[in-house]
């Protein structure tokens, strides 16, 4: 009897500790259901967020090609602003002189060679023309023969970009970069007649090397873009490519 009524507490103690673990057992498992149905749902959203950034990325690539054919256009704009002032000078000096002050001279003095040479904007007009219409081999002739010819021109970094820009429209990533890198080279060395193009170079540089699975190098341009070119139209395109990088 002593005996039983030993074993009686130890047996309520074992009962008690039984269902205190079956609680526990129970606890747990709905902790590790709730766990896991936070898991999926963050794998949820995680295919949603990638979902998310890769059409911004994909957004992005559009607006950097609408922005590099509202280029071409401006490019164009300007090009006719400045022929027309040409040739508003022209006609005021022409203007300046009186008729009596014309030499009369005869018909079989006057030269008749034509010049067969296009002068560099005539080249760059036609290679940009070229380029809109999407006949990247004869853009791409006109404005190497723009390059060769007219060194100091201050159409030479414009016509290398879009030589790279022609090769990129083709995807064909190495090609392009080798002319996006002349630009960058000789900008930093200070070679180049005119940088206007330096922030879009680094940029489509960047897009090239992302296309070639180069996504760290890519980074390092863009954020020099954000660091040294605040006010360039290659900025806000480059933070937002970043940002579809970082994640």
């Amino acid at each position: 009897m002593k005996k039983f009524l030993l074993a009686l507490p130890i047996g309520v103690i074992i009962l008690s500790s039984c269902a205190n673990t079956n609680r526990d057992i129970a606890i747990l498992n709905k902790k590790i259901w709730q766990l896991k149905k936070e898991v999926r749902a963050l794998h949820q959203e995680h295919k949603e967020i990638k979902a998310d950034l890769q059409e911004l990325s994909s957004r992005t690539d559009n607006v950097a090609q609408m922005a590099s054919q509202n280029s071409v256009e401006i490019e164009k704009l300007k090009m006719k602003i400045n022929s027309l002032s040409s040739k508003v000078g022209t006609a005021n000096k022409t203007s300046s002189y009186s008729y009596s002050s014309i030499p009369d001279y005869q018909s079989d003095q006057v030269s008749t060679s034509v010049a067969t040479t296009l002068s560099e904007e005539d080249l760059y007009r036609q290679a940009l023309d070229a380029y809109r219409q999407q006949d990247f081999d004869r853009a791409r002739k006109l404005f190497l023969e723009l390059v060769q010819k007219y060194p100091y021109s201050k159409y030479y970094d414009n016509a290398l970009f879009w030589v790279g820009q022609t090769y990129y429209r083709e995807g064909k990533y190495d090609k392009a970069i080798e002319y996006f890198d002349r630009i960058i080279n000789e900008c930093d060395a200070g070679t180049s007649p005119d940088c206007n193009k330096m922030p879009m170079a680094l940029l489509k540089k960047a897009y090239s090397l992302i296309y070639l699975g180069e996504k760290n190098k890519a980074k390092t341009l863009l954020e020099r873009i954000i660091r040294e070119y605040p006010d360039s139209e290659a900025y806000d395109l480059a933070k937002r490519k970043l940002e579809t990088l970082s994640y």
